[in-house]
Order: structure tokens, then C-alpha cells, then sequence
């Protein structure tokens, strides 16, 4: 069996040592036999079956502890007080397309329609892998696919500086009132993946008017350079970022309308200013040799700080559609910007 290395791209979404199959057409959404095995054999090797969902039908009552837990782990929700009492479980639910999820997951790992489906386990930073599937495997198959990983790949595969959410901030009574949610509601340590594709991946009318709605109502932000965060106001989260990244989205914050990364030389000194500005741990002359290898030649270490900060905001606001105002975002080849009206930007 052929793992291959897979895309960081969902990186913030699924946590390490999780599993997710995706098909290529809709008539090939995995039975329940398939599905069954897929979710022993995880369990077996003490892993879980994160996508396809495993829904509850009560998997969310109509009560304000649900629509509290809702706008905790969807903050920009709370940003529509009046409007986020719409956002009801049973809606949720009746909209949630699997196939829409499917795709927007298969997109975003970049996997194409030529094979049946694509097993991925999740590793963190440059370690998930990916297994070609060309035909309508067997349960068997799949079962043996899970096992041949870990016996072959998994030592392989082992991340040594994971992707946490210690650095957003919940306050503990926040977190408690999650942690009994999820338990009550048999959602624990899948609660992001499965709130993100509910949300994103949902014809129900009333959630396409809220997403329209955040859409166009981004939260104030706080750039502060004393700690590197970047807080949330209105949603109250509140997101550090390390030196580099934190300078590189001070630049973009700066450039309302963006440059193009084969243009970025032109703004190496503005990156200079504000990287001296974050990183005391640097002089003036180390500061510069640090900068110089992101703004010379091959453009990746620059994507890749790029790449950070949106896994970041991403991880902190739990859906690209909270986060799109707040990212670097843009064609390739062309200007990268981050568009939120400037007026909403305080940088301290």
C-alpha cells in the first residue's frame, strides 16, 4: 500500500492521529460495512474516524446552552446577536450535504476525481499521508490499509512540534462549559471538524443568510506588537503569532492593497521595521540576515509564514468564513491582501 505525503491545508481542522476518507463522486459515499470497519480498525490502533461524521440525531437540543456552545466555538456567530437564535440544531442537521463536505475537503487537499476515494490520516505540520484508493475497496481493505500504516508508517509520521490551541484564549469557564457540552452530546475531540462542516457544507436557508451576513459584518481588531496577538474584539479570541508571521501581517496590514509575492523585495524594509519592532530576542544586523532569506529567491518560506498566520486565525475562529477578512488571501501569481476595512484595524 502506497502512503504518500498529503497537503497541510486542513492541518487546522483535524487533529493528529485522526482519519478521514473522501470519494471522488456521490454514488461513492462509503456504506455503513465500510464505514463500520474504518471505525473499528481506528479504535483498535487508538485513533478515530473524524469524516465521514457520525452524527447524533440529538446531536444538538434547541436551548440556549446550545446556541452558547455554538457561538463559543463559532465566535463571529456572537457578532449577529440577533439573528444568532437562527442557528438551531435541527437546521444544522437538516442542511448538513455530505458530499458538499466531501468536496470541500477534497478541494482543499488539492486530490483529484481520477481515483474511487483517498484515505488521509492526520500527522500535524508536514506529516499527514495520503492512500490512493482506485476501486470500491472491500471493508477488508480498509481495515488493512489503517493496520499497514501504523505498522509500517507511523514512527515515520510522528510530529515533534504539534499544532495546539493553548495559545487562543478561552477563559476557564468557557472551556469548562464546552468540555460538559461535548461530553453530553458524545462530541468530544471532534467538535471542530464537526461544527465546520456542518456550518460550511449546509443548504438550509436560514445558515446561507447568516454565512452572507458574517460575511460582510467582520470584527474590530487589535494588532498588538508588545505580545504579537492579534485579538478579536467583538468575538473576544485572541490569536500570537510568532516574530516573522506577526511582522509579515503587520506589512499586509499596512499595504491595503497588497503585493504580489514576486514583488515582495519592494517591502523587505517595511518587513524590517516591523520585524525589529516584535522580535527582541534579535539585534538590528541578525534581524536583517533573518528577514533577507524570506524576501530572496524561492518565495516558500515566505508562503509559509503566510500559511502560519491562517492556520492560526483559522484554528482561533474554528471556519474560513469567519476567518476570510482576516486572512492573506488573493489569485496566484497575483496581489495578496488582507481586506478588511482598515478602519476596523487598530495596531498598537
Amino acid at each position: 500500500m502506497n502512503f504518500q505525503k498529503a497537503s497541510n491545508k486542513l492541518n487546522y481542522l483535524f487533529s493528529q492521529n485522526r482519519w478521514v476518507l473522501l470519494v471522488s463522486k456521490p454514488e461513492y459515499l462509503p456504506n455503513e460495512a465500510q464505514l463500520q470497519s474504518l471505525r473499528s480498525a481506528c479504535q483498535h490502533w487508538g485513533s478515530k474516524l473524524d469524516f465521514p461524521l457520525e452524527l447524533d440525531q440529538h446531536f444538538f437540543d434547541d436551548s440556549q446552552e446550545a446556541t452558547e456552545y455554538l457561538t463559543a466555538k463559532l465566535p463571529g456567530l456572537g457578532l449577529l446577536k440577533a439573528k444568532k437564535l437562527h442557528i438551531l440544531g435541527k437546521e444544522l442537521q437538516a442542511g448538513y450535504d455530505p458530499f458538499l463536505a466531501n468536496q470541500l475537503l477534497k478541494r482543499k487537499l488539492r486530490l483529484s476525481d481520477d481515483a474511487w476515494g483517498y484515505l488521509i490520516r492526520f500527522g500535524g505540520v508536514n506529516q499527514s499521508m495520503v492512500l490512493n484508493i482506485q476501486q470500491n475497496p472491500e471493508p477488508q481493505f480498509l481495515r488493512d490499509a489503517v493496520e499497514y500504516f501504523y505498522r509500517n508508517h507511523f514512527h515515520s509520521s510522528v510530529n515533534t512540534s504539534p499544532e495546539t490551541e493553548e495559545e487562543i484564549n478561552l477563559s476557564p469557564a468557557q472551556i469548562e462549559a464546552i468540555r460538559i457540552f461535548e461530553e453530553r452530546h458524545g462530541i468530544t475531540g471532534t467538535a471542530s471538524s464537526v461544527l465546520h462542516l456542518l456550518f460550511s457544507a449546509n443548504r438550509a436557508d436560514a445558515i446561507r443568510s447568516i454565512k452572507s451576513d458574517i460575511s460582510r459584518e467582520p470584527d474590530a481588531i487589535e494588532v498588538n506588537c508588545w505580545d504579537r496577538s492579534i485579538h478579536f474584539l467583538g468575538m473576544d479570541r485572541k490569536v500570537y503569532l510568532p516574530p516573522l508571521p506577526f511582522a509579515i501581517y503587520c506589512l499586509y496590514l499596512e499595504n491595503e492593497e497588497g503585493f504580489a509575492n514576486k514583488h515582495r523585495e519592494n517591502h523587505k524594509q517595511r518587513a524590517l521595521y516591523w520585524y525589529n519592532r516584535v522580535n527582541d530576542a534579535g539585534t538590528e544586523e541578525t534581524n536583517a540576515i533573518n528577514i533577507q532569506q524570506w524576501f530572496r529567491g524561492d518565495d516558500k518560506p515566505f508562503r509559509d509564514a503566510v500559511n502560519k498566520i491562517k492556520q492560526k486565525i483559522m484554528l482561533a475562529l474554528g471556519d474560513e468564513i469567519l476567518a476570510r477578512p482576516y486572512l492573506v488571501s488573493g489569485p496566484n501569481g497575483g496581489n495578496k491582501r488582507v481586506s478588511i476595512d482598515r478602519r476596523l484595524v487598530r495596531i498598537l
